[in-house]
C-alpha cells in the first residue's frame, strides 16, 4: 500500500512541477509584452514633443511618502 501512495505522490509532484513551469513561462511572456508596450510609449513621447522619462530608479521625495 505504501508503494502505491508513494507513486501517487511522485506523479502529483511531477504534474505540479510541469504546471508551475508552464505558468512561469506564460508570465514571462506577458512581462515581455508589457515591457515592449512601455518602451514604445516612452519612445513615442507625450504628444507635445517632450519625451517621457523612465521612472524606475528615479523616485522623488513625494513618491517616498
Amino acid at each position: 500500500m505504501s508503494i502505491l501512495a508513494l507513486n501517487g505522490c511522485m506523479a502529483m509532484t511531477v504534474v505540479s512541477g510541469i504546471i508551475g513551469g508552464v505558468d512561469s513561462v506564460a508570465k514571462e511572456i506577458k512581462i515581455n509584452k508589457l515591457e515592449k508596450k512601455l518602451d514604445k510609449l516612452e519612445s513615442k513621447g507625450t504628444g507635445n514633443g517632450t519625451k517621457l522619462e523612465p521612472t524606475v530608479g528615479n523616485s522623488t521625495q513625494k513618491d517616498m511618502q
